[in-house]
């Protein structure tokens, strides 16, 4: 019970840790095509 109950706190803790990875990954994404659009003009 202990391990199952370990895994579940560390999947809730992971979700939101990975959410906000993608998050700054796609961020980070748009800025480069912006920069690269405003470097073309």
């Amino acid at each position: 019970m202990k391990i199952k109950e370990a895994i579940k706190a560390s999947r809730l803790t992971i979700r939101p840790l990975n959410h906000i990875v993608v998050v700054v990954v796609i961020s980070a994404v748009l800025t480069k095509k912006n920069l690269s659009r405003t470097r073309n003009k």
